[in-house]
């Protein structure tokens, strides 16, 4: 899906970062892009990232948790579904829709922004594609990213048209925030029977 649009508005793809890896499951999609050290991957849980280290060392993987604000100290929830669903708010229609799913614990980690990741992580060659997949925190990360959008040409994102977790973003702020640093939505989905889905967004 991300491919045939970056395609179909003709878009050089410099490099990609995608904040909330998980296990990085996305790398072999991505490598059809661009080469394997143009990828980036943040995620906040220390634990699937030392797990990451450790079985693919050739990967750019990053510990962060990214908000809005830097050097916060935040609980972060960790989820019995192997993280997938781990984030700083608590469940709310996720409930509904995936009642087999809780925390089983909670971590505090320190916060930083886009911008300051972005600073100190890149130096000349500076991905442009961005991807962002962190249970309701998306609209916090862009928040925190304001120079950081300057840089970028496409978005990923999952959005919420409700609250699937408490006072997570919503599709709206999203579409707001970003419209107004000059990206255009092209594509939304939510799934069937959730309050969540993807949406992308293309440098106008």
């Amino acid at each position: 899906m991300l491919a045939s649009y970056i395609h179909n508005y003709n878009i050089k793809v410099k490099g990609i970062l995608h904040i909330g890896a998980n296990t990085c499951q996305e790398q072999e999609e991505y490598k059809q892009l661009i080469s394997d050290d143009k990828i980036y991957w943040v995620e906040a849980d220390p634990l699937i990232v030392e797990n990451v280290r450790r079985e693919h060392p050739d990967y750019n993987i990053y510990q962060a948790l990214m908000t809005d604000k830097d050097n916060d100290s935040v609980d972060f929830h960790i989820s019995n579904n192997n993280g997938l669903s781990s984030s700083i708010f608590d469940f709310n229609k996720h409930k509904i829709s995936h009642p087999s799913i809780h925390y089983t614990n909670s971590i505090t980690l320190t916060t930083t922004t886009l911008d300051t990741f972005y600073e100190n992580t890149f130096s000349s060659s500076f991905p442009n594609i961005l991807v962002i997949d962190v249970q309701g925190a998306e609209v916090l990360v862009l928040s925190g990213g304001d120079k950081t959008l300057d840089r970028i040409d496409v978005i990923l994102s999952e959005v919420n048209i409700d609250y699937t977790y408490t006072g997570c973003g919503l599709v709206t702020e999203m579409d707001n925030l970003l419209t107004a640093k000059g990206f255009k939505k092209v594509y939304q989905h939510i799934w069937d029977g959730h309050t969540y889905g993807d949406a992308i967004y293309v440098k106008n």
